[in-house]
């Protein structure tokens, strides 16, 4: 996936820094923080939050081995827009802006990754705001759970588990849903046997189907409630 560093860049990161660790539910910096070093996850998964002007706090996204966190701060010494948590045990590399900046100018790679790891973001709100206008709430979260299921290793009996504490109200939020009908959607998924959830996550077990229901433009929810 364009916007993750190689195998070569990571032995570089190495060379420079020194890996931190941090503890599940550890917040890693915080909406409004300084802005002052980026960090890329060697192992793990980080929810990205921001808080609405109501207060409430809405999952932005969640990323993974591999992924760059917080790059914005190469370019904007400005406080930081959203708050990074640990949702499992994450090893993360830090690097300070300082240092990458002096990087960027000895070595062109590295502008090329924080290039593409920027268009990738403008892609995925571009791809996000299609979306809300042309695809159903079940598409979008089935579509969510197809891009959470190329992050997590598929098991033996070809099922995923996305086992980074995930609740249905954090998928609904990824998919721009509201409450009911996020719910609604799961529980219809979760009816025909496309998916498990659990307190531990969500167990992806059909994941074709749900693939399918991406694609569809207004894929319908059928909800059966008691009367």
């Amino acid at each position: 996936m364009k916007g993750r560093l190689d195998r070569a860049q990571l032995r570089e990161l190495d060379r420079l820094n020194a890996d931190v660790m941090f503890g599940e539910s550890t917040v890693i910096f915080g909406e409004g923080d300084p802005g002052d070093h980026m960090l890329v996850i060697r192992s793990g998964h980080v929810r990205v939050s921001r808080r609405s002007h109501d207060g409430r706090d809405f999952l932005m996204a969640v990323l993974g081995p591999g992924d760059v966190l917080g790059e914005l701060a190469v370019f904007d010494p400005g406080p930081r827009t959203s708050t990074a948590t640990a949702l499992t045990r994450v090893i993360a590399t830090v690097v300070q802006r300082g240092l990458l900046r002096t990087v960027l100018t000895d070595d062109p790679r590295w502008s090329l990754l924080l290039l593409e790891r920027l268009t990738e973001r403008l892609d995925d709100v571009e791809a996000q705001l299609v979306g809300f206008a042309s695809t159903g709430v079940a598409g979008r979260i089935a579509g969510q759970l197809v891009h959470l299921a190329s992050r997590f290793d598929t098991r033996s009996d070809g099922t995923v588990h996305i086992a980074c504490g995930l609740h249905s109200d954090d998928l609904t939020q990824l998919a721009g849903a509201g409450h009911t009908s996020g719910t609604d959607a799961l529980a219809a998924f979760a009816a025909k046997g496309w998916i498990t959830l659990d307190e531990h996550g969500v167990t992806i077990r059909d994941l074709a189907a749900l693939r399918r229901c991406a694609r569809q433009a207004d894929a319908p929810i059928a909800v059966h409630r008691p009367a």
